[in-house]
């Protein structure tokens, strides 16, 4: 259903003339949906803390700043909006994305819900919208039509070749062999190796960063010198350093092969590290002008576990396929809930 929230957003801001923009008019849909779908206790709904006792679910309050989660599940829809041919717009920014066909045709079976998100948005109470919640199957001819986007619209030949690929196959795939799975291109192999080095290589070296946030924040001292820095996260430069090679194995097809870039930096001395990592970030840690490591903005925020973005009750539903890259675990998913769709009816 996040699709067709983040199409009803689109649709929504159009239909009121953009007095509200589309990602507002998204957000809101997603907290109302999320309202209703934790009173009656539904699966995948997502919320629990943000959402604990909202009495105002008129449009006004749900669509303002900070009415819902920092993460809704709208902003994994941006890129396949676009992708699959559903919306048009000049970028990836979804207050500038319209309607394209294709997107108009799948919600043509959701016109009882548009009615009652036409009137909320006007003024009028919220009805309930039973149809979009969380763990509700899409109408089984708007999943068709999604289905057929998804297969045939673009560069989909990759797609389709995941799509024909039992998940499990994948699930079980051991991504340090250079021998990809029967009915995957060594070369989308190749790339789908190398997203999954960068992103481990990436997660090293932001648990480095967070090793110096942490030891900054708990010292209450302004700055350390980049070897006391480099001391404090010794252990993770290392398996930075291990990963970074890992990286420089793998093909890079970058724009100016940036990734192989950062790999190399990473492979330099713990010092050199310390200092190009505080550069490079310059948010949770930075480089002072004598040279010294500190806090930057936002760091000494450290994670309590609590963040409502992680507030995700009822998504563990399966394993991850590949937890480096979303975009593939996402895809399935999307998979198996037009299955669901298309054989509900």
């Amino acid at each position: 259903m996040p699709i067709a929230w983040s199409l009803l957003g689109v649709w929504l801001a159009e239909e009121i003339g953009n007095q509200v923009r589309p990602l507002s008019c998204a957000n809101a849909i997603e907290a109302a949906v999320m309202v209703q779908a934790l009173k009656e206790r539904r699966k995948r709904a997502r919320g629990h803390r943000k959402l604990a006792g909202v009495s105002d679910t008129s449009f006004k309050a749900l669509s303002g700043r900070g009415a819902y989660v920092t993460q809704p599940y709208r902003m994994g829809t941006v890129e396949p909006l676009l992708r699959l041919g559903l919306v048009v717009g000049a970028s990836q920014r979804f207050n500038l994305y319209r309607l394209a066909p294709p997107g108009e045709r799948i919600l043509q079976n959701l016109k009882a819900e548009q009615n009652k998100l036409r009137a909320w948005a006007t003024g009028s109470s919220l009805t309930r919208i039973g149809r979009l919640a969380p763990d509700a199957a899409l109408p089984a001819a708007s999943a068709k039509l999604l289905e057929r986007q998804l297969r045939d619209y673009g560069d989909a030949h990759r797609r389709r070749a995941l799509l024909d690929l039992p998940e499990e196959v994948l699930r079980e795939a051991n991504m340090t062999s250079a021998k990809p799975p029967t009915g995957i291109e060594q070369a989308h192999w190749n790339d789908m190796r190398s997203g999954v080095a960068l992103i481990q290589l990436r997660k090293a070296a932001l648990d480095a960063i967070a090793v110096i946030e942490e030891q900054l924040t708990s010292s209450g001292r302004a700055g350390l010198t980049v070897h006391q820095a480099a001391e404090a996260a010794g252990s993770k430069l290392e398996q930075t350093a291990v990963l970074a090679s890992t990286m420089l194995a793998r093909d890079d097809t970058s724009p100016g092969q940036l990734a192989h870039e950062f790999a190399r930096v990473c492979r330099s001395s713990a010092e050199v590290v310390i200092a190009e990592l505080a550069r490079r970030d310059g948010t949770v840690i930075r480089l002072l002008p004598n040279g010294q490591v500190g806090l930057g903005p936002a760091g000494g925020q450290l994670a309590t576990g609590m963040d409502d973005e992680a507030d995700q009750e009822g998504l563990g539903e399966t394993t991850t396929v590949i937890p480096e890259l979303p975009r593939i675990h996402n895809l399935y998913a999307l998979k198996r809930d037009l299955q669901l769709s298309m054989a509900d009816h």
